[in-house]
């Protein structure tokens, strides 16, 4: 459980860098619309966070540098939009665990609830089905 914890915090604390790695991948495989897709998923989700202002869990084990709203989660979303991307190529099975692990890393450090986790799922998927990055064949 610690490992899974260090993973965690270590996820939470690269955002950028992982918003970077899905970006730069789906850009070298030519799928342009993913990265459209993932780009604008972490930049909206942030946006409507600010709408919506629904707080974070009180007791996160984290601390938040940005902002202290939860919902949608921007990590889910970004991930859900960059798995979905690669929803027609043969990395989307691990594309798609990733974003299981980085949901789950939001829930065990407390940085989100459920419904902010699951939000950021579904408003991710939206993002890159709206963009057509679904349907995108880079392969």
């Amino acid at each position: 459980m610690a490992r899974f914890r260090t993973v965690s915090l270590w996820i939470n604390d690269n955002f950028f860098l992982l918003v970077f790695l899905f970006t730069g991948l789906l850009a070298v495989i030519g799928n342009y619309a993913g990265v459209m897709a993932v780009l604008l998923a972490a930049a909206l989700g942030f946006a409507v966070r600010h709408l919506v202002r629904d707080p974070r869990p009180k007791e996160r084990k984290i601390n938040t540098r940005y902002d202290d709203f939860g919902f949608p989660s921007g990590h889910a979303a970004t991930s859900a939009a960059f798995a979905l991307s690669l929803a027609s190529t043969e990395l989307f099975a691990p594309a798609a665990a990733l974003c299981v692990l980085i949901a789950l890393t939001r829930l065990s450090i407390k940085a989100h609830t459920w419904p902010q986790v699951t939000g950021g799922v579904l408003f991710g998927a939206a993002v890159a089905i709206a963009t057509g990055a679904t349907t995108a064949n880079a392969f």
